[in-house]
């Protein structure tokens, strides 16, 4: 009993969220009626120190799911104080009496069963520039570190506290950047693993890298894609991406579209070739392995295809990719974002839906005027593809310190800044919780009860 009560007030603690406030103390009823059973307290005590770690607590258990725990223990001890919890753990729970422990309504997600949600980034590196046969030819924009990577993750830190873990793949193996705001959830994984044929890896090709990312060890059955260069910018729960466990896509197509302008430069048939949905869109792609593996399953010959572009993005009516022209062309003909969401439309394992969320806010200017603009505007995903200067370095610096300065003030240093970050507090308020009820403990141990 003591076990699992101090547990659920160190769940009531992390189900707070960044702004959520209970009403009363969390889950005091319960510790308190723990302190008259006769148990060993101070073994108790021991284990819960050893079983159940912060580090764990913040890592394993979704806040959506400690959330919808606390509020049905609370609730049924209340109107069924004999019931097992365990047996009532199905029905919906009563509206919690106005003296009852309670979240505000408007952080409470409702009873939906939270998903364990994965992140799946693709981060260049400069040195891929190197896989070209001519690398001064190189497109330089498209492997440019302009710290893209650090503010992505530090977006999915203030606004998806919630996913479980974030992979990010590179080309071989990579030391962990300590300026990672997640290190405890963030994998660092060689991507070239992950290829069926090792001579396609190193890749300069993210597209080629799309078509791998459902291989990934460990990976949760849910997944986002997500490129090193898309901010997310508003809070949000596992149920922005997911309806009853389907990923949501947009689309106002209702036919596929041809992939290639020429086809038959490919060597492929066309019933070997996916078909994609019209439009561009720099945004966030709920997945799931299913999904990814089913379309590998259905057209296994354009995988491999795709797949041998190692050296840079693969253009039909040129028939090149890792050349200067091809890298000028910038085609983005194998783009996986629109071949998934077609897939998804056509195999009706996608619910169409959220266009707001899936609309492309690309920045594309350096002024002080749009980036303060786009920092008040209600954009769901702002998308900060590198558009700035390759010729005049001067000109780039001016831009880069824009880019820079707007979003340090988006998304400051979680190390400096923890209180504009949900998982900073989360971690706070859990340790704190924590440690109030091995007092508890402890102080009733001490008058001998």
């Amino acid at each position: 009993m003591l076990q699992s009560c101090i547990v659920a007030s160190l769940f009531a603690i992390v189900a707070l969220g960044q702004e959520n406030k209970w009403k009363n103390r969390p889950d005091s009823a319960c510790v308190a009626e723990a302190m008259g059973e006769s148990l060993s307290d101070k073994s108790a005590v021991s284990m819960m120190q050893t079983s159940v770690p912060v580090s764990m607590m913040q890592t394993s258990v979704p806040v959506s799911m400690m959330q919808t725990s606390v509020r049905r223990r609370v609730d049924e001890r209340r109107d069924h104080p004999s019931v097992d919890p365990n047996l009532a753990a199905d029905r919906a729970p009563p509206k919690p009496a106005a003296d009852s422990v309670s979240l505000q309504e408007e952080d409470v997600q409702g009873d939906a069963d939270p998903l364990v949600v994965d992140i799946v980034i693709p981060a260049s590196m400069e040195k891929d520039r190197s896989l070209m046969k001519n690398p001064s030819g190189a497109m330089t924009m498209r492997d440019r570190d302009n710290g893209e990577l650090k503010y992505t993750l530090r977006s999915i830190a203030k606004n998806a506290p919630w996913v479980r873990r974030i992979f990010i793949l590179v080309n071989g193996v990579q030391k962990m950047k300590d300026w990672v705001p997640q290190p405890e959830k963030t994998v660092l994984l060689n991507r070239c693993t992950l290829f069926p044929n090792r001579a396609d890896c190193p890749t300069r090709n993210s597209f080629a890298v799309q078509s791998v990312v459902h291989k990934i060890p460990d990976l949760s059955e849910h997944f986002m894609y997500v490129e090193d260069d898309m901010l997310l910018m508003q809070r949000t729960t596992f149920e922005n991406f997911y309806q009853d466990g389907v990923p949501r896509f947009a689309s106002l197509g209702s036919k596929g579209q041809a992939l290639y302008k020429q086809s038959t430069h490919t060597g492929l048939a066309a019933n070997e070739i996916p078909m994609k949905v019209g439009g561009l869109n720099h945004v966030w792609i709920p997945l799931t392995k299913t999904i990814a593996r089913s379309l590998e399953e259905k057209y296994p010959k354009w995988f491999k295809f795709v797949q041998s572009h190692s050296k840079g993005r693969y253009d039909s009516t040129l028939n090149q990719f890792g050349t200067p022209a091809s890298d000028g062309a910038n085609s983005l003909e194998e783009m996986f974002g629109q071949v998934w969401w077609n897939w998804m439309r056509s195999q009706h394992s996608g619910v169409n839906s959220k266009p707001e969320q899936f609309t492309d806010h690309r920045m594309g200017v350096y002024d002080q005027a749009s980036w303060t603009r786009a920092g008040k505007d209600r954009n769901f995903i702002v998308n900060i593809n590198d558009d700035m200067s390759s010729k005049d370095p001067q000109k780039y610096n001016e831009q880069k310190a824009i880019m820079i300065d707007s979003l340090e003030s988006w998304f400051p240093d979680p190390k400096s800044h923890a209180d504009q970050y949900a998982a900073a507090i989360q971690k706070k308020q859990l340790s704190s919780v924590f440690f109030w009820s091995i007092s508890i403990v402890r102080g009733q141990d001490a008058e001998g009860i």
